[in-house]
């Protein structure tokens, strides 16, 4: 069976066990034409469709689909939560030549947040951080130099980098998903939010296995317009991560002038110890040098978690 057919069947199999019942049809039809007559958002709608009072009692049971499917709409509980018999459709009336037709058309919510996705090629962050932005975090004295500055860059009037601490739990990760969902609203491509001990472990394999894959995966990160390092200095410090990897992205951005957001629970001194103990001072010198010359100044977040 279709599963647009699914809601009327359930309806004529009401039906025929009302009838087996001697339930007194006209009587509930009357009580559910009533029931959309003092509805003040449906009726209306039903009223555009141009339909008599007739053809709202013939039509009643596909008419009260509506209204019910309405009203679920309204009162969203959650894409994850919707107790449609379809799921993630809502259902859309008209009159073609005379007769009722019901449509489905994709939930809203569900379109959003397809478009939403379609924003990142690599998204470390939950889902449900996807309908976030900069407006839903509280102001405070802590962060509002942050926001000031997160918003020049959204709007493209600093090209500076952007490295964020704090303590584990401040809410780093989630302050930089809502930058990048606003980012992305106005970007023509793709962008990646990376966990960046993730991204460096799924390059490992094919830069051996499959050196083609390797370059397409490189080059998109390379030059996507926001690239976001998220727990930076949680990744293995080898020599591989740093010379195939974290060095010539970070090296081919600045050259490109393309935003690089950070955040770590490691301010960049302590990077930089870490990275020396693996590859020797040097090395370690000549990143945190390239980050210190793109991001001029390290944020700290402090205060209460933006997100629990």
């Amino acid at each position: 069976m279709d599963p647009k057919e699914l809601p009327k069947a359930k309806e004529f199999k009401a039906l025929r066990q009302a009838v087996r019942q001697g339930v007194d049809l006209d009587a509930i039809i009357n009580e559910a034409f009533e029931g959309l007559k003092n509805d003040p958002e449906v009726y209306p709608i039903i009223k555009k469709l141009g339909l008599t009072n007739k053809e709202v009692r013939k039509h009643i049971g596909l008419l009260r689909d509506f209204q019910k499917d309405y009203h679920i709409c309204a009162d969203c509980p959650g894409l994850d939560d919707c107790p449609k018999d379809i799921p993630h459709y809502k259902i859309t009336l008209e009159v073609r030549d005379g007769f009722l037709d019901r449509r489905f058309a994709p939930c809203p919510k569900m379109i959003a947040l397809m478009q939403a996705n379609s924003r990142y090629f690599i998204r470390d962050f939950p889902e449900e951080w996807l309908e976030k932005g900069l407006a839903s975090v509280d102001l405070s004295q802590d962060r509002n130099p942050i926001l000031v500055e997160m918003v020049s860059l959204a709007a493209g009037e600093s090209k500076n980098w952007l490295y964020l601490t704090g303590k584990m739990g401040s809410g780093r990760s989630y302050l930089l998903a809502c930058f990048s969902n606003d980012f992305s609203k106005n970007s023509e491509l793709a962008n990646a939010y990376c966990d960046t001990a993730t991204l460096i472990d799924s390059l490992r394999g094919p830069s051996f296995e499959d050196k083609d894959k390797f370059d397409k995966q490189m080059a998109r990160i390379e030059k996507c317009p926001l690239l976001v390092l998220d727990g930076f200095g949680d990744e293995y410090k080898s020599d591989f991560a740093f010379s195939t990897i974290l060095f010539p992205i970070l090296r081919e951005r600045a050259k490109r002038g393309l935003l690089t957001c950070f955040s770590s629970d490691f301010s960049l001194a302590q990077i930089e110890e870490m990275y020396s103990a693996k590859l020797g001072r040097p090395r370690a010198h000549q990143l945190i040098e390239l980050i210190r010359a793109k991001a001029k100044k390290e944020r700290k977040l402090t205060g209460l978690p933006l997100y629990e």
